[in-house]
């Protein structure tokens, strides 16, 4: 629990409680007290800056929160949303929105940007509009927002300003950091290391229209044709590479999805291994990027299983060991028009044997692949 009280005028307190996520991104509840005696009416503006995560509507014209607008910015849309919206509601604990339940009346509201995942939110509210609304609780903590950031610097700043006069600041700039134990790379299977629905040390990137969505990677059944990244279990129609549960990549010409994780690369741990199914996608049609450079792909071994063709597919690191370092998994049409289905488990860091790190013809046809690959 944070706490920061105003300096100026020694009013207003705010006050916040951090929660990690576990894939990456830390969720902060910020409340405030006006200390401001007698209760009236208030003036607020706030600002809040960072890598901020903004879960998106599935349908918004339908649900009719911002229009053509996919972002949740208050808590009163969110009441919404929660009611008619399952994709939302699955996702919202880790949404940023601001809560104006005592502020009614919205005089100013930006976004930036507004699609590609928000870096600032900007709002002036008053708490009277005339026709609603009233005074704000005067000597006990309220809820002001809600914020998830992924990492980073996060900034949340304001004015609070009694309507009848006596102003007052409240302002916390602080760095999000990540615990030690926290900050290693996570070998995944997609069975073992699932928290509920959540895949600790994974997210997702949607790029669609020149705009990047970053949302946590969850557990939930693919629809044939719709772009994202997802993990499936052994009841979806495809079976599973390892274990029960399986990622799979669906991108298309409209849009590229990507699985990332950026953690810290053991020292002694050289090598990264993963399964593939390509499934009817072309070789071309994957990336693995370290820090937006692509890895030389090889080929370690390749069996059947259950009618798919499960390739093993490892790359050296060794020039990250020691580094806290971007990992990608790009899903992107080669030819700029088909769509793609990729499954990917197992993905881990070890130590191979000499031998299975020969390259090959198929290991040099997939450097080149992606090696000359145009990514977006």
């Amino acid at each position: 629990m944070g706490l920061w009280s105003a300096t100026s005028w020694a009013l207003p307190t705010l006050q916040w409680q951090e929660t990690d996520n576990g894939d990456r991104s830390y969720t902060y509840l910020f409340e405030i007290n006006p200390n401001t005696g007698p209760t009236h009416g208030a003036f607020l503006e706030l600002f809040i800056e960072g890598n901020l995560s903004q879960v998106q509507l599935s349908d918004p014209v339908a649900i009719n929160v911002n229009g053509d607008d996919r972002n949740i910015v208050f808590a009163s849309q969110r009441k919404i949303g929660l009611a008619l919206d399952a994709t939302y509601a699955a996702n919202s604990k880790r949404d940023t929105f601001v809560v104006d339940e005592y502020f009614p009346g919205k005089v100013v509201v930006e976004l930036t940007p507004i699609f590609d995942g928000m870096e600032a939110v900007h709002t002036v509210l008053v708490s009277d509009t005339g026709d609603i609304g009233g005074p704000v609780p005067n000597d006990e903590f309220f809820v002001l927002a809600q914020v998830t950031s992924w990492g980073g610097d996060l900034s949340v700043r304001g004015e609070l300003l009694s309507i009848i006069g006596e102003p007052g600041n409240f302002g916390a700039t602080f760095t999000v950091r990540f615990a030690d134990d926290s900050a290693h790379f996570v070998n995944t299977d997609f069975d073992a290391t699932l928290d509920g629905d959540n895949v600790p040390g994974w997210y997702y990137q949607a790029t669609a229209d020149g705009g990047t969505m970053t949302e946590p990677l969850m557990r939930g059944t693919p629809t044939e044709g719709d772009p994202g990244v997802f993990v499936y279990d052994d009841s979806y129609s495809l079976p599973t590479l390892d274990g029960t549960h399986t990622v799979l990549m669906q991108a298309n010409g409209e849009s590229a999805v990507a699985l990332v994780q950026d953690r810290l690369f053991d020292d002694a741990l050289h090598t990264l291994e993963f399964l593939v199914d390509f499934g009817d996608s072309a070789l071309e049609d994957l990336s693995v990027l370290i820090n937006d450079a692509p890895l030389d792909l090889v080929l370690a071994d390749q069996y059947d299983f259950m009618g798919r063709t499960v390739r093993v597919l490892r790359a050296d690191v060794s020039a990250y060991a020691g580094t806290t370092s971007e990992l990608k998994f790009d899903a992107d049409p080669f030819d700029g028009v088909s769509d793609v289905a990729i499954a990917i488990d197992r993905i881990r860091l070890v130590v191979p044997e000499p031998a299975s790190m020969n390259v090959g013809l198929w290991g040099i046809v997939a450097a080149l692949a992606t090696s000359n690959r145009q990514r977006h």
